[in-house]
C-alpha cells in the first residue's frame, strides 16, 4: 500500500506542478487589470487581477505536504518478522531488501528504524491521506473563488469569463436570457 500510495503521489505532485505553472502564466497575463477587491463579499481596495491567479506560497506549501507524506510512505518495514522482532531473519535482509526494492522502483526507500513500530503504525499513510485531504480542500476554495468571479454576466460579479460547461449555458450568455423547463 505504502509503496502503491508513493507512486500515486508522484502523479498528484505532477499535476499540481502543472497547475501552478498555469495559474502563474495567468497571473503574469492578469497582472495589469486591477479589480475591486472585496472583503465578506463587500468592496474594499482595488487589487490586480493576478492576486486571484497566481499561487500564493500558502497554496504551494500544500505540496509540501504531499512531499512529507513520501518521506514516510518511502520507509520500509520489511524484516520484522515475528511482530517487528526480526527473529529468525538474516541480520542483512531488511538493508539487503530495501535495497533491491529501491532498485526495482527506482525510489530511494530506507528501512524502517523501529521494525515494531512500522508494522504496528498508519501514520504514513494518515499523513498522505490527510496531505491529499488538505489539497481538495484548497482546490475546492480555488474553484469557488474562480466560479465567485465568473457569476453573472448580467447580476454577478462577472469579472472573469470561464468557458461554458454546457451548450445551454452558452446560449444563455450569448443572448443574454435564462432558459427555463417547461
Amino acid at each position: 500500500m505504502r509503496l502503491a500510495a508513493l507512486f500515486l503521489s508522484d502523479e498528484v505532485l505532477d499535476s499540481l506542478a502543472t497547475l501552478q505553472q498555469s495559474f502563474a502564466k495567468k497571473g503574469k497575463a492578469f497582472d495589469h487589470i486591477l479589480k475591486s477587491g472585496r472583503t465578506h463579499m463587500m468592496d474594499a481596495v482595488p487589487i490586480r487581477l493576478d492576486r486571484n491567479s497566481r499561487p500564493t506560497p500558502r497554496q504551494c506549501s500544500v505540496a509540501g505536504g504531499v512531499e512529507a507524506g513520501q518521506t514516510f510512505l518511502s520507509e520500509v518495514g520489511l524484516g520484522g518478522s515475528a511482530v517487528g522482532t526480526g527473529v529468525n531473519t538474516h541480520p542483512k535482509y531488511q538493508k539487503l531488501v530495501v535495497k533491491v526494492l529501491s532498485k526495482i522502483c527506482g525510489r530511494t526507500l530506507k528501512p524502517a528504524g523501529d521494525l515494531r513500530y512500522a508494522m504496528q503504525s498508519n501514520l504514513a499513510m494518515s499523513v498522505a491521506s490527510a496531505a491529499l485531504r488538505n489539497l481538495a480542500l484548497e482546490l475546492i476554495r480555488i474553484t469557488n473563488d474562480l466560479r465567485l468571479l465568473s457569476s453573472g454576466p448580467n447580476t454577478g460579479l462577472a469579472e472573469i469569463a470561464l468557458p461554458a460547461l454546457q451548450p445551454a449555458h452558452r446560449l444563455c450568455r450569448e443572448k443574454s436570457t435564462l432558459l427555463w423547463p417547461n
